[in-house]
């Protein structure tokens, strides 16, 4: 029995939340018809919440003098810490033929995701309380920490009851590795009253983006502080007009 796999090393440089898929050819150089299945081991406990892998089709027949290929599906947390991570690929092949002595052969695969974050020291700011009728300013600060040029987008979702969605979105210019950029949006004509979810978001188009969410309440708080100012007057002088009224009567004179 005879079986070539090819290749026996994948390493994938993987952003967190991110997903690959590499190909494994396998090669039946027997005169038998084999049986080939998969299985996946992690070096450590902490492996399988990290990666996911696994191996399409997991079982498979391969004719004799013929190659099959596996498409191997590997898959980051995107809670992942930056680290390097290993995990073997077992492909277990047997003959389908019926003999007095079977024997059974193992090739390993072994794989190593080095985890990157492409964004570090991301910063993302957006206002939560507003006057209305004012223009409102969101702003989205990170550092290029991947392997290759790239561009920042940041996107800002604007959700709330009754109401159409604002999405207001901007990329930065092309950042070497290791250059930051700012990036600045605007969102003018806002509602006279709102209540709405903010979701903001910065990206480099790999892995999961670094996002934050809050909340934006939009309110006219200086027309009403007027108000409430000429209601406090207006209640002031009603209650001060009968001490008025009795300390100077009709025709300026003191009455018995």
């Amino acid at each position: 029995m005879a079986i070539e796999i090819s290749p026996t090393l994948v390493s994938p440089v993987m952003a967190v939340g991110d997903e690959t898929r590499e190909v494994i050819t396998i090669r039946n150089s027997s005169t038998d018809e084999m049986l080939v299945s998969s299985r996946v081991q992690f070096a450590d406990e902490e492996g399988p919440k990290v990666l996911k892998i696994e191996a399409q089709p997991q079982e498979l027949t391969i004719p004799p003098g013929e190659s099959a290929e596996v498409g191997l599906w590997i898959r980051v947390s995107p809670d992942a810490e930056v680290q390097a991570r290993k995990a073997t690929v077992l492909f277990l092949a047997e003959p389908l033929s019926e003999r007095d002595v079977t024997i059974a052969g193992q090739v390993v695969v072994l794989v190593e995701a080095n985890i990157i974050r492409p964004i570090d020291k991301a910063s993302l700011s957006a206002p939560r309380f507003s006057d209305a009728n004012g223009a409102l300013l969101f702003t989205a600060e990170g550092r290029n920490n991947g392997n290759f040029p790239t561009r920042l987008e940041s996107v800002v979702r604007i959700t709330g009851p009754f109401s159409d969605d604002i999405v207001l979105s901007a990329d930065s210019a092309e950042l070497a590795v290791g250059e930051t950029a700012v990036i600045e949006l605007e969102w003018s004509n806002t509602p006279a009253f709102a209540l709405r979810r903010v979701r903001h978001t910065l990206s480099s188009g790999i892995g999961v983006p670094v996002e934050r969410t809050s909340v934006l309440v939009i309110v006219p708080w200086r027309l009403i502080l007027m108000l409430c100012v000429i209601a406090a007057a207006t209640a002031a002088g009603a209650l001060l007009l009968p001490v008025f009224t009795n300390v100077f009567p009709p025709k300026g004179r003191k009455t018995k």
